[in-house]
């Protein structure tokens, strides 16, 4: 059991209905070569509760808690990278060299299944992150088929934007 517990690089305590993180488990494992927790899916209430448990960590799975929705994205970023600085990975989503998550938008997403919501918040975090790279890079978020519909009142800057990806093809709009 102590030799697992050395070698361990990930744990995966997640759908286990946690209202705590269980820090005698994860100290048990930090001793190794722990460096990916995930304790998504359970009921985790605060941010409070995800104590510093090793400055190790670099990959970290905390969506599908209460805690994420007590937090704006931002915070929630901000306050999990001071407690893990050597987080790489949260959520699945790739941080940048500065700790931020960007861009993210919040989902308005109606929905009664948190799962539908994390899907959909996903999407369009990888999606928008894709998006301000070469946009060669976002046609991998297209079926050949898709068809997107966006109503707007576009002003100012932003109708000269939408003129320009329309001059360059990169969008079919028709103004009403």
């Amino acid at each position: 059991m102590l030799r697992v517990g050395r070698e361990t690089r990930t744990l995966n305590l997640s759908n286990n209905d946690l209202s705590q993180v269980p820090t005698d488990i994860l100290n048990f494992f930090i001793r190794g070569e722990l460096t990916s927790v995930n304790l998504s899916h359970n009921n985790i209430p605060s941010i409070s509760e995800v104590l510093r448990v090793s400055s190790r960590i670099e990959k970290l799975w905390i969506e599908g808690n209460p805690l994420c929705d007590e937090l704006d994205p931002m915070d929630y970023v901000k306050n999990i990278v001071i407690k893990f600085p050597r987080l790489t990975e949260l959520d699945g989503i790739n941080l940048n060299q500065h700790g931020l998550m960007l861009p993210y938008f919040k989902n308005y997403l109606v929905t009664p299944d948190r799962r539908t919501k994390m899907v959909a918040e996903k999407f369009i975090t990888l999606y928008f992150s894709n998006y301000d790279c070469r946009r060669k890079k976002s046609f991998q978020f297209y079926d050949n088929d898709a068809v997107l519909t966006m109503v707007g009142n576009f002003s100012g800057v932003y109708l000269m934007m939408a003129t320009i990806f329309i001059y360059y093809g990169l969008v079919t709009c028709s103004f009403n």
